[in-house]
């Protein structure tokens, strides 16, 4: 994911302070990554955090809105059948972006943050 801000540096560079194996993963060696992200879940609950993966949709949403100057379908916007020719090759380009930047390597999983 880019880093945009220098707030956003600060935070990065505060979290990698607190890495316990900085040669490895973040995943303590002791667990695998489905105990891990349960641990993670639990730790959310335990503060009264929910519903987390709904980030990832808000930061899809919101950088396609940047980069195309448009709503996605999503969150109202023109649906691609609905897209002129030029907008449907900046559509796909930032939706590769966007796919990238989330960790996917298929850009279908987009649609599932920005719709279709």
């Amino acid at each position: 994911m880019p880093i945009k801000t220098k707030e956003q540096r600060q935070w990065l560079d505060e979290a990698k302070a607190l890495v316990k194996y900085k040669t490895q993963s973040l995943i303590p060696q002791d667990k695998s990554y489905g105990q891990y992200l349960k641990s993670t879940y639990k730790y959310y609950e335990r503060k009264g955090i929910s519903r987390t993966h709904g980030l990832r949709h808000l930061y899809a949403q919101k950088v396609y809105k940047e980069l195309t100057g448009w709503e996605c379908p999503a969150k109202g916007g023109l649906s691609r059948k609905q897209l002129s020719s030029e907008q449907k090759v900046t559509d796909k380009e930032v939706r590769l972006q966007i796919s990238e930047n989330l960790g996917h390597c298929r850009i279908s999983i987009v649609a599932q943050y920005c719709g279709k």
